[in-house]
């Protein structure tokens, strides 16, 4: 076994990563083996894609005009080709060719666009800012025609959730995090928003999704919007007409729920909250997820393997349900300050000795994680300073994490 000094090839990725304009991931889609994720404040792509789990990136980002990438909340895929992104300024973009281009289907419709859901290629509903609903019946085409809008409560509040079950019917979640104390609502049309029922009305908690896993079986999460970020979900086997309040005393707000079916299911938001159910929510764990930041979004392919994404440049991806959950940077294709691609580190040697040179200082206090391609945690130590050393168990793919509290750094490693 040889060790190699390697830290030059390590400093060149880390130095990447810290180059990295920051960014804010807002949405996922998850379509096997296939995922696409969203930015919201970003410089460089603001959609990047995945054939393979998070084994490699692709960007599949567009601008508007040369240099500006469209700020996007969500992105919603029904197969492996067709899908749409939505996002500030009230754009929505459809794609039918898996992100390689874009078309713009709506521009304005509100003030942004926090989500979108669809039930096939046709019908599809959006949740915007200002208490604005838009849906499509044939799937936002012809362009800029192919969208409905309108109000739906007199309130001051933003829709952020929606659930629909055809293009007649459909369940929003809406708050108000902006102007602090809460105004958060369930509504609910059967007419396409020409009327609109108020189902929850709230003064204390906010409410940013609702999902429905089938004809009966819905979650709506939510929390307060100030410390300590109190969590709230309601549970329903009714079809809506009852709401029971599920909350654990766990957590804190939550951003987005997900289910694979009406047993087991994700609810992800403040401060790195994961929270799963495998008995419909009538009981929650907390899951590591390993960071502190605010998650927005998660989607599960099976009850296996799913996707969460956040704020800080955050993409977290589980294989075993969320046991344990690794940090992929989507954003690593392009890199370097030139502009260039970076490379997944290649070593035909499985020992690795680094020191401080990593983009942050290796110190008493930083902690070094490594991961197998699996999400199987392998190990979790403290540096040493000036130098450590990994011994790799076998030729593979490897995710590295080095953090000191306050910066934190990523590398995949393939040994072969």
């Amino acid at each position: 076994m040889r060790n190699f000094v390697i830290w030059t090839a390590i400093l060149m990725s880390a130095q990447a990563l810290n180059a990295q304009p920051y960014k804010n991931f807002h949405g996922v889609s998850v379509r096997g083996s296939h995922i696409w994720v969203v930015a919201k404040d970003t410089s460089r792509s603001n959609v990047y894609y995945s054939p393979d789990f998070g084994e490699t990136w692709e960007e599949r980002g567009f601008t508007i005009h040369t240099g500006f990438y469209v700020p996007l909340f969500d992105v919603e895929f029904v197969d492996r080709y067709t899908g749409w992104v939505v996002g500030m300024e009230g754009y929505i973009y459809r794609t039918d060719d898996g992100g390689l281009t874009w078309t713009q289907q709506v521009y304005g419709v509100s003030k942004f666009v926090t989500r979108a859901k669809f039930l096939n290629s046709m019908v599809g509903w959006a949740a915007c800012g200002d208490a604005i609903y838009a849906r499509t019946s044939s799937g936002g085409n012809p362009p800029p025609n192919g969208w409905t809008a309108g109000p739906t409560i007199p309130y001051a509040t933003e829709l952020y959730g929606v659930a629909p079950f055809d293009s007649l019917e459909a369940f929003y979640a809406a708050g108000d995090p902006i102007n602090r104390g809460g105004q958060g609502f369930l509504i609910y049309t059967m007419d396409g928003g020409t009327s609109w029922q108020i189902i929850i009305q709230d003064s204390v908690y906010d409410y940013f999704d609702v999902f429905f896993v089938d004809y009966d079986n819905g979650w709506l999460v939510g929390g307060t919007d100030t410390l300590p970020y109190e969590p709230k979900i309601y549970c329903t086997d009714t079809h809506g007409a009852v709401w029971d309040d599920c909350t654990p005393q766990l957590g804190h707000t939550l951003r987005a729920v997900y289910f694979v079916d009406q047993n087991e299911g994700w609810a992800v938001g403040e401060l790195g909250t994961i929270l799963h159910t495998t008995d419909g929510g009538a009981t929650w764990e907390l899951q590591n997820s390993g960071v502190t930041t605010t998650l927005f979004d998660v989607e599960f392919s099976d009850n296996l393997h799913g996707v969460v994404v956040g704020d800080s440049n955050v993409v977290l991806i589980t294989t075993d349900g969320g046991a344990t959950w690794v940090p992929i940077h989507p954003e690593n294709v392009a890199e370097d300050d030139g502009g260039r691609p970076i490379e997944t580190v290649p070593l035909n040697f499985r020992t690795i000795v680094a020191t401080r040179q990593l983009g942050i200082p290796i110190r008493s206090s930083s902690k070094v994680e490594i991961f197998e391609s699996n999400g199987q945690r392998l190990l979790s130590t403290t540096a040493s300073p000036p130098k450590f050393e990994i011994e790799l168990p076998h030729n593979g793919v490897f995710f590295i994490r080095i953090s000191d509290g306050k910066a934190a750094n990523y590398l995949r490693v393939i040994v072969f």
